[in-house]
Formats: C-alpha cells, structure tokens, sequence
C-alpha cells in the first residue's frame, strides 16, 4: 500500500519490456530438445497435539516440459494444490481466512513461446491463469471468543455452503505479446502489449446483525489491465545508446460489491446455509488511465563508467462515471440524488539518472535518481461516504496523483567466494498515501508529505565447495506529516515492515545429499504504536526452516520441515486486524513437513 516503500517504481509496460528483451537474441537450435519434469508432493501437521493430522494433509501435483523446434522455444508448467485445514502450533485447528489458501484448490499454469521469424526478429507470447476455489469448512469458534481479554482466534468444523452466488474464491489470468527486431536500421525495436484481468469472492461472511452494516454480508470484486510499449534502442556514438519510446495503459475497477445473506435461513441452519439475496455497490467503479513517453541515453565512458539519464512526460486519467452512494458522510443510508461522474486529468514531466562505477573488477558502485507520477489505485473510500453537495473534483486531495522521488546509492561485489552487496534508499513525496489505523478499529487512507528511507544488505560466502552460508538484512522507516506542521510520525506496520533478518547454512553432506537449514526473524516494532499510527506495538518472531534432498537417479527426494521450532506466533497483518476483531486474531501456521518426490525425463 505505500507507494514510497520501493526504491524504484516503473509502470507495469516497462517491466513486461524488460522482460521481452531478456530473450535470447540469437535463433534457436534447429535440433530438437525436449525436457520434462514431475513432481508430487504431500504436506502434513506435525504441531503440539496434532500430528499427522488427516484434516491437515495437503496435495500437489506439478507437470513441467519445455523444448526447441526448429525455430521455436516453448515451456508450459502446470500444477494442482488440494488444501487441507491449517492448525497452529499448539495444534489448535484455525479457521479459514478470506484469502488464506487452507480448505482450498488450487491451479496454477503457465506457457511460453519464442518464435524465431529469422536472425533478428522474433515474437514472444507469455500465458498465465491461476485459479482458487475455496471452501467454508471452519467457522470462528465463538463461544471461545466470549471469554475475557484478547483471545486468538481458533476453529470449529462447520461446512457453510453458499447459495444463489458464485463461490469464494480468487482467479486471475494474464497474456502478453511481443516483437523485437534487432536490426532495424541499425536501431532494435520492440513492441509489447499485455491483458490482465482478475476477480476475488471473499470466503469470510460477517455477521454485522445490529452492527453497522446491519445484516450478514460478504465483498466481492475485481479489476481488468491492458497495456502496451513501444521501445527503439539506437547506437549514436561509440559507447552511446539512445532508448526512446512510449507506453499506455488502462485499468478498468470493477465495483466493490457487498452481497446480503439471508438472516433466517443462516440462523435455522445453524449458520451451515447462507444464501443471498441482495448485493449493493459499495464503491463505485472506476477507470484508470496513463500514457508516457519518454528516451534515454546510455553512456558507456570506459570500461569502468557508465552514466545514464533520461527524461519522460507522463499523462494520467481518472475516469468516474455518475454514481448513487450506499452510505453518506454520517454514515447513514444515502438518500439524495446521484452524484455527477468526472473525467479527471494529470501530466507531469519526469527525470531519472544513474551512475555505475567499478572500483575494481570485482567491486561497483551504484547511484541513482529517478521520478515517478501516477495514480494509486487507493480504493478511493470518500466515494462509499460521500457528502450530499460532494463532486469529483481535480482539487480534492484524495483524487490528486502521487509523485514520488527516488534516491538510491549501493555496493555490489563479486568475489571468487564471496558475494555481498549493500545499499540505501530515501524516497519522498509531497503528497504521499499511507494508511493508518483509526481508534474504531478502521484503516484510513492520509495524503500527507511522506518520506521512507532504509537499507537493505545481503551476503553469501562459499568457505569450500561442500558449504554455503550466507543473509540479508532489511530495515526500513517511514514516516508521514499528517497535521502538515513540519511534525512527522512513523507510518502504520501496515505500510512499514519491521527489520527482518534472515540466514541461512547449506552444506553438500554427500554428493547425492544435500542440506539446507534457514532462519528469519521479525522483530518487534514501536514507532507506529507511539506515533498513533498502529493501536498496538508489533511483536516480533523467529521461524526455522529445514530442507534435504538426496538425489536418485533421474529424481530427487526433497524433505522440508516448515516452522522447524514450532513457534507460536502472528504475522504483523495478523497482530493489526486481530486487534479490534479476535476472530482476525490468528495464529500461523505450526509445524509441517512436506515430501516431493521430482523426476526428469
């Protein structure tokens, strides 16, 4: 959610760009290569009183292949999750979460294909589709919630099934196309496009009887994305490249629906039947739009400096068709007249510049500056609660876009046994967008001047052939001036993640057997807590994981034991939405251990 987080932000057209031109330029092999992979998987709970729990049994399923023909490239990955109950590490059965993946099926494919047109052109497709279909099969025990002080949240078997609806469940697919040619005049040319589209039922019902909502209810949404760039790369001089190009996209928000269940069927059912029977528009939808152009050149000086810079020119739209609200600024049941949509719109022009610098053959520096101008897809929640004289107005601050300063300096080395890098961010905007939490146990977005900052290092070291060992450190501090009096106080855990450290050790044991055994460690976190941003201090943890593999053949057996120490813990999310409502309040997951069996052929 805090846009300010990353050290760099590039529209989602320069990404799928880079992704294109990270093909191989050079034609494929006319012999034919084939390569497949099966792998199968089990996962069961081995955690305080629950071991090898049925309930808790998972499945996987994973068919891999890939090959060349001729001209042609191509790699498909399919696979199937079956999703069992999750138990804590106490071995108390958990209920399902909104978007966990427990009682839960999963699929999962993907396809790729270069084709080779001839020796400088070629087209690239990308397909993926992920699909989970979840179950209601454990319910919030409530009688346990009951009980005085703050409990975490644990479960009871009880199948919900939905009626008259469309089941809980996520799904989202995603294609691309590109075309390069490199050698068009000189110049290498490329030309990308993309389609996204995406949809969520959330698994969750709230009975909100007598509450603000006033009745049983669910959300449901989703969102479609097309884009495209066009980039030409052109030699000016010795060591000197232009990149000029331009890039459009669209997003189109589907409207946040919130689906009513009815009351007397759930009750006599003993909440095993919910069945719907209105749907309201909670917020409306609404439609995105950017279009940018821009150019770069890229300096190689010598064989140690490189220089680059470059320019872009951002144009943004927001698009809000005319509307009636659920709910007005008391929050009361909206009763005036539709509100007008609008056409909103934005431009800005943008800088980047970088430096790589090698100190010596093994050791760079790094430095850069770069600018980014958009519009976050923040929900916009004054639309669900609007004033009866509100209009969609490019003044208000809600609306207006984010433009955000990037800063960064690094080391990065490459030695014979060691590998390290560290670097630094600081990231700021005049109008940044941060949610905080509000003393009713809400989350409100603040546009306010922000600035985040951190630095993240990460080391690995390879004492002799049979041992690895390495970590990462990442810190990170944001902080936000929401009176705008010059007074600035740390951002919400929501938008800023505690230090995290990981390590890791690995060692080839035999030449068919190796191991690997993993720490990571949250650690507590105060500042959002004292700056009234969080309503409590985030409490830190540590999870050990273990991993082996021996090799047999054509195959390899792998053993993984997940949360190796059993720790009792919760995720930061976890420790936030428990806060005001327990039934949020869960534990993760305790111990597992998965086998996967994998075999080339």
């Amino acid at each position: 959610m805090a846009a300010l987080v990353t050290a760099t932000a590039l529209p989602v057209a320069m990404h799928m760009a880079q992704a294109n031109q990270a093909a191989p330029t050079t034609q494929a092999q006319s012999q034919n290569n084939f390569t497949a992979i099966t792998e199968i998987g089990v996962t069961a709970p081995i955690s305080g009183r629950t071991v090898l729990e049925a309930e808790g049994f998972d499945y996987s399923l994973r068919q891999y292949f890939a090959g060349t023909a001729k001209n042609l490239n191509y790699r498909f990955d399919i696979s199937t999750r079956f999703n069992n109950s999750i138990f804590d590490a106490q071995g108390n059965l958990l209920p399902n979460g909104s978007f966990g993946s427990d009682d839960s099926t999963q699929l999962d494919a993907f396809g790729s294909a270069n084709i080779y047109l001839s020796k400088t052109e070629r087209l690239q497709f990308t397909f993926r589709t992920v699909q989970q279909f979840d179950r209601v099969n454990v319910v919030p025990d409530e009688d346990l919630l009951q009980t005085p002080e703050r409990q975490q949240a644990q479960g009871i078997r009880r199948r919900v099934t939905i009626r008259n609806t469309d089941p809980p469940g996520t799904a989202s697919t995603d294609l691309s196309v590109g075309y390069t040619n490199d050698n068009v005049a000189g110049s290498v040319v490329s030309l990308s496009s993309y389609y996204s589209q995406s949809r969520y039922v959330e698994r969750s019902l709230l009975d909100d009887r007598n509450g603000f909502f006033d009745g049983i209810i669910r959300t449901g949404s989703g969102s479609e994305l097309i884009g495209g760039q066009l980039q030409v790369e052109t030699p000016l001089l010795n060591r000197v490249r232009l990149r000029w190009g331009a890039d459009y996209e669209h997003q189109a928000k589907n409207a946040l629906q919130l689906e009513f269940f009815n009351e007397q069927i759930y009750d006599l059912s003993n909440g095993q039947v919910a069945q719907k029977t209105s749907e309201a528009t909670y917020v409306p939808p609404y439609e995105l739009e950017s279009l940018g152009v821009f150019a770069s050149v890229d300096w190689q000086i010598n064989d140690r400096i490189q220089l680059s810079g470059g320019i872009r020119h951002n144009w943004l739209q927001l698009q809000i068709d005319d509307y009636i609200p659920l709910y007005d600024s008391d929050f009361n049941r909206y009763n005036g007249t539709a509100i007008a949509g609008s056409v909103l719109q934005f431009n800005d022009l943008l800088f980047n510049v970088s430096l790589v610098y090698k100190l010596t053959p093994t050791l760079q520096l790094y430095t850069q500056f770069s600018q980014d101008f958009f519009i976050a897809d923040y929900g916009f929640s004054i639309l669900s609660y609007s004033p009866r004289d509100f209009s969609i107005d490019p003044e208000l601050t809600l609306f207006q876009p984010q433009k955000v300063n990037y800063y960064q300096i690094g080391l990065q080395g490459n030695w014979q046994q060691v590998q390290a890098s560290l670097s630094a961010f600081y990231n700021e905007s005049n109008l940044g967008a941060a949610y905080t939490t509000l003393p009713s146990g809400g989350v409100e977005l603040v546009r306010a001047p922000q600035r985040n900052y951190g630095i993240e290092a990460a080391i690995d070291w390879q004492p002799s052939t049979n041992w690895q060992l390495g970590g990462t450190l990442s810190y990170s501090f944001g902080e936000n001036d929401a009176d705008q009096d010059g007074n600035y106080l740390a951002l919400s855990s929501y938008e800023i993640f505690p230090v995290t450290l990981s390590a890791y050790i690995e060692n080839q044991t035999l030449p068919n057997w190796r191991n690997r055994l993993q720490l990571s460690q949250v650690n507590n976190r105060h500042a959002g807590f004292q700056a009234g941003s969080d309503p409590l201090s985030i409490d830190g943890y540590t999870v050990v994981n273990f991993s082996s593999t021996l090799n047999m053949g054509q195959g390899e057996l792998t053993l993984d034991i997940q949360n190796l120490l059993n720790e009792q813990y919760q995720t930061v999310n976890s420790q936030l939405d428990g806060f005001t409502d327990e039934t949020l309040n869960l534990p993760a997951r305790g111990r597992t251990v998965s086998l996967t069996y994998r075999i080339r052929w």
